[in-house]
């Protein structure tokens, strides 16, 4: 695909508007999660950051964690609660923790902080109201060591990142991983609201396995469908970079895992389905431009 093609889609095509990457339907979807548990129109009225509060308070009570609230996204790189869920969720192992080798030195820590924090004003900059759900969804980024892993989430433990920041990573190189792991949580309480995997298990199974566009081997379904749409954002960052990384055209793997899940809806709930056809949709007729406008309010 040219780079004409990936930057503009053609006349008349159809406005491509995925719900996980949509302002209103993002902001739906908290509510929904914080009423549910508060009661109808509990939510009228609010503001984004009491929005926010409410809805972290929420996922502490659903999944049984300990998050905080703050204005901005809090970071961290030593929280024994935090690293203990992260144990309970697979992301790091005991062995991980043997004489705290998974924490960073205190001059590593002054480094990655102020990296994170500009990573974080760079996509403010680039999209203010990305930044601000980014912002809304995270209560907490935290810091930790593991070898081999660059960072990652969980749906066991949504509103939470946690990232490796290896020492020659850039400041995009980590706005690229902020973007990536918000869409990881968009499409965690995506599913919690509006059901994209019915059967979480079924996508495990044989018949269930799907070439993942980014690591471009077979995943598990829901595995690869994440991978899907976080390569979209990706791209999306690059687009608004004005950055033509050929590393990071991932059309033509978009294309083999599309083929793919197109061929196993019955694992995919209306929800999923749905994103699916935006997916089919982009693909087909690329414009980032039209994942920056529904990322407005």
């Amino acid at each position: 695909m040219s780079e004409v093609e990936m930057l503009s889609k053609q006349e008349g095509a159809e406005f491509v508007d995925f719900p996980f990457l949509n302002y209103h339907h993002l902001q739906k979807n908290l509510i929904d999660i914080v009423e549910y548990l508060n009661g109808k129109d509990f939510c009228l009225g609010m503001s984004e950051f009491d929005l926010k509060r409410h809805f972290i308070e929420a996922l502490n009570q659903l999944q049984n964690s300990e998050l905080k609230v703050q204005e901005k996204i809090i970071i961290e790189f030593d929280n024994e609660m935090h690293v203990k869920k992260m144990l309970d969720n697979g992301l790091i192992e005991e062995e991980d923790l043997v004489n705290d080798n998974h924490l960073f030195s205190e001059q590593d820590q002054l480094e990655i902080r102020y990296k994170i924090e500009s990573a974080l004003g760079l996509i403010k900059l680039l999209h203010n109201d990305l930044y601000n759900l980014i912002n809304q969804y995270i209560s907490t980024i935290l810091v930790v060591k593991k070898s081999g892993f660059g960072g990652g989430s969980v749906s066991g433990f949504v509103g939470f990142i946690w990232i490796n920041a290896h020492s020659h990573w850039s400041i995009v190189d980590l706005a690229e991983h902020i973007y990536h792991e918000f869409v990881h949580n968009s499409l965690f309480v995506d599913d919690m609201v509006n059901s994209i995997f019915p059967d979480p298990a079924a996508c495990a199974e044989e018949d269930g396995l799907v070439t993942s566009t980014i690591l471009k081997i077979k995943r598990p379904l829901d595995r690869s469908y994440h991978a899907a749409n976080v390569a979209v954002s990706i791209m999306h960052l690059y687009y608004m970079l004005r950055d033509r990384r050929k590393d990071r055209n991932y059309f033509p793997e978009l294309a083999v895992t599309l083929n793919e899940l197109n061929q196993k809806t019955y694992l995919l709930g209306k929800q999923g389905i749905l994103i699916l056809e935006k997916l089919n949709q982009f693909c087909a007729n690329p414009s980032f431009e039209d994942i920056s406008r529904s990322l407005r309010k």
